[in-house]
């Protein structure tokens, strides 16, 4: 990096300043994209519609105990998400808060993102860390498929975050010298990994063994044994809604979860080592095709780059290797799990690695000797794909805010207030076919005319 300001003659401030813009454009453009999305809500629909009546129904004191079902297995998550989300309705029934949540959440990992990538790479001149986490920052701020999935309340949204946060809680433990800090350490890992098993089936599968393997590493390193113990308690106690449901269950959904794992471990079996490997790097490509080379016919262009910031990355570290081990350690967990799931690989099962590449370019980059000519031929390229990448999304970001903001866009939940607040009281009302349930949950609780609603206008007389 420094070869790169001797060549271009550029000073140390105006790199400085550079950065600087770059990280407050990330955080900007981050907070636009997702607040566009959520007060032109267009997703309120299906399960959205399931969970803003539990938010509804939490308002008259039935509190749930059970989260969002999961779609496979027959069991439910611990209902976190649910009392996470609840506070934000106190600023009305809108759907449109129910989604603020996730807007919150997916902004905050812009800057968690470019925090832990600053801490990771403390070997980069200052003034070129800024630039490189700006870059990354303002990069995974505007990855489509991320703000597509945050505009609507759903719960896996905010799984970037909280496993970012996981790792910042990871690291203190072990650089936070007061006793007192400690405990707040800890018991915060407890609260944010209650939470984690409570977003998606992955992270419920993850986060328990994340957490177990960092504990006794920890212990080794650092004989406090007791502290990780009141990590278990934190997240015990957070679970408190769970645990008081399935005593009156009798254990019954941590009895449907158990078996699912255990029909799991069967089922592999019949996969043989080297198949369960290539599942694993066939998730990390997904991440290519999926998110950040989308809808593009040049496949080996993604896998391309994908190979190539992983190698560089792992042959050319330069940096805090314990910060790394941290985020290695729930990555490594991942691919574990996704090296024996055999079904449908949905994007928002690929929330916990989808930072992955970022910090892999990050690594790279940071790592390469560029008063090599090879070597910053190679830096150049990757630049150009990362660049590349970037104006993709960018590119569908602009697009989807033309179809829930233009001439043509997509109907939003404003759109369905105003189609029935005109008529009157008691009033039957044709709707769409397939729009019964998000108007019947407006009129009960926004408008509150007691409308009847009739599913296409065929069986309304004139």
């Amino acid at each position: 990096m420094r070869f790169i300001s001797r060549k271009f003659h550029l000073q140390e401030s105006s790199v400085r300043f550079f950065g600087y813009f770059l990280i407050t454009l990330s955080l900007v453009s981050g907070a636009v994209w997702r607040l566009v999305g959520m007060f032109w809500y267009t997703e309120f629909k299906g399960d959205q519609i399931r969970d803003a009546y539990i938010y509804m129904d939490m308002w008259h004191g039935v509190w749930p105990s059970l989260g969002p079902a999961s779609s496979v297995g027959g069991f439910a998550l611990p209902p976190l998400y649910y009392y996470l989300v609840f506070p934000f309705t106190v600023l009305g029934a809108n759907p449109i808060w129910q989604v603020l949540l996730n807007v919150l959440c997916s902004w905050l990992s812009i800057p968690s993102l470019m925090w832990v990538l600053y801490r990771l790479f403390f070997g980069v001149p200052r003034h070129w860390r800024f630039v490189l986490v700006g870059a990354a920052g303002l990069w995974w701020g505007t990855v489509f498929q991320y703000i597509y999935l945050t505009t609507r309340e759903w719960n896996p949204i905010p799984v970037p975050f909280f496993l970012l946060l996981m790792v910042v809680l990871m690291e203190w433990a072990y650089t936070a010298e007061s006793p007192r800090k400690q405990v707040l350490i800890w018991i915060g890992q407890g609260a944010v990994g209650a939470i984690l098993v409570s977003l998606h089936s992955t992270t419920w599968l993850m986060m328990p063994v994340v957490f177990a393997i960092s504990s006794i590493i920890y212990i080794r390193k650092t004989k406090k044994w007791w502290l990780p113990v009141i990590g278990v308690f934190s997240a015990v106690f957070a679970l408190l809604p769970y645990w008081v449901g399935e005593l009156h269950r009798h254990g019954a959904n941590t009895k449907a979860f158990l078996a699912v794992i255990l029909h799991s471990s069967k089922g592999e079996q019949s996969h043989t080592l080297l198949q369960r490997l290539d599942r694993a790097v066939a998730t990390y490509f997904d991440l290519g095709q999926s998110t950040y080379f989308f809808h593009l016919p040049m496949n080996a262009l993604a896998t391309i780059f994908l190979s190539a910031i992983a190698i560089i990355f792992l042959l050319r570290f330069r940096g805090d290797r314990r910060l790394l081990q941290h985020w290695l350690l729930i990555i490594g967990v991942y691919f574990f799990a996704a090296a024996n799931y055999w079904d449908v690989l949905y994007i928002h099962y690929l929330l916990p690695i989808m930072t992955l590449p970022i910090l892999l370019i990050v690594g790279s980059l940071s790592g390469l000797h560029w008063n090599t000519r090879k070597e910053a031929i190679v830096g150049g390229l990757l630049i150009a794909l990362g660049v590349f990448s970037f104006g993709i999304n960018l590119q569908a970001d602009v697009e989807y805010m033309n179809d829930i903001l233009g001439s043509d866009r997509l109907p939003n939940t404003r759109d369905a207030v105003h189609a029935v607040e005109q008529f009157q009281p008691g009033s039957a009302v044709c709707v769409d076919r397939g729009t019964l349930p998000q108007y019947q949950y407006i009129d009960r609780f926004i408008i509150k005319k007691n409308f009847t609603f009739v599913e296409g206008c065929d069986r309304i007389g004139s």
